[in-house]
């Protein structure tokens, strides 16, 4: 399997960072919140990095966590994916433990719980709470 280049990396990192910036992550519940960490941890989306700085972190990133890199990439496929509409074993995983069929007043509902990792602890959110 090639390496990854630093172009394809960064290439990469742009679609989570623009998810996380624009949409305040809201397409990160889709998958499981270890796989939310570990991309948050490789791509650093919700970072403001510069290209350098971000291959810069990758680089040390790779080097303290080998198997990271390859982590990472199956769930940025995953979420690309869930983005996308398409099935993804992650994704379809996360979906089914996630959620519960109930019966209310004689009718089917389903109930679903998901959740946002976020690299730090956002305070604001935690008053509000």
């Amino acid at each position: 399997m090639p390496r990854l280049a630093n172009h394809d990396y960064l290439t990469i990192r742009h679609f989570p960072a623009r998810l996380w910036q624009v949409n305040d992550g809201d397409a990160f519940p889709n998958i499981p919140g270890d796989a939310q960490r570990e991309l948050q941890e490789y791509f650093a989306p919700a970072a403001d990095l510069t290209d350098a700085e971000a291959t810069a972190h990758r680089v040390a990133f790779t080097r303290a966590f080998p198997a990271m890199p390859q982590s990472a990439g199956r769930v940025f496929a995953a979420l690309r994916a869930s983005r996308q509409g398409c099935s993804n074993q992650i994704v379809g995983r996360h979906r089914t433990a996630t959620t519960s069929t109930y019966k209310v007043a004689h009718k089917l509902r389903t109930v679903g719980v998901f959740s946002v990792s976020r690299p730090k602890a956002d305070v604001f959110r935690l008053t509000k709470a």
